[in-house]
């Protein structure tokens, strides 16, 4: 599981893991039950070309082209994508991709849009994050799941993250197998803060201890893209 707050790039980390990994030879599913189809498209051509919706525009052979480039190099396996609203969907979309494409990777963006059920929120994140988990079972699947945090972290003298801050979140910090959260300076109110800063919280590992309790890296907002700063 990764969390963050809206615009502090969870769906971005999301997006570059497979990314990272269709370069590998994975077969990777994103399943959005935030963002239209446009808008899935829009953070595609964002990732692999960079720049600007105005520069694309202005240049759509060589948009066409990286892309093209992009898809046609050796062991690319394009990522699938599919809008979904509930956990069926996700089962649904989960099972025709290991049938039709052999999909290994998935990522759900994000936890707390999934209707489930159960009374209120916090119940129904918690059936949801069984169901997500017991579909990593069934199809044999690594998950990465994405979640909102409260809103109490921007109010902390110091910056440092819980389990507990993940949005309602029931059953999710139970169930995953590791818990990341993010924290992206730019957002701050510090007016010195490094506005590429970005910091990741390792807040859980269930098959092993947590070495290491935050790692910084660099993220670009325009391309929505992490890089080391090693």
């Amino acid at each position: 599981v990764y969390g963050a707050r809206p615009g502090m790039g969870k769906t971005a980390l999301g997006l570059q893991l497979l990314y990272h990994n269709s370069k590998q030879g994975v077969k990777t599913l994103f399943l959005s039950a935030e963002m239209g189809e446009y808008e899935i498209g829009r953070r595609n051509v964002q990732t692999i070309v960079g720049g600007h919706e105005a520069e694309w525009m202005n240049d759509k052979a060589s948009v066409r082209k990286k892309l093209e480039d992009y898809y046609n190099a050796d062991g690319v396996v394009p990522t699938q994508f599919r809008i979904v609203g509930t956990v069926d969907d996700c089962e649904e979309a989960i099972k025709l991709g290991v049938k039709r494409h052999g999909v290994q990777l998935v990522c759900v963006d994000y936890i707390q849009l999934l209707n489930g059920s159960g009374g209120n929120l916090y119940e129904q994140t918690t059936n949801t994050s069984k169901r997500l988990k017991a579909l990593c079972r069934d199809y044999g699947v690594a998950m990465l799941t994405l979640s909102q945090l409260v809103r109490d972290v921007d109010k902390r003298e110091k910056l440092e993250m819980n389990l507990s801050d993940l949005a309602n979140s029931g059953g999710i910090e139970r169930d995953a197998c590791g818990v990341a959260c993010g924290y992206w300076w730019a957002k701050s109110n510090d007016p010195d803060a490094d506005k590429k800063a970005y910091d990741v919280f390792l807040l859980k590992r269930r098959n092993g201890p947590v070495n290491q309790n935050k790692v910084r890296v660099d993220f670009d907002g325009a391309r929505q893209l992490f890089s080391s700063k090693e």
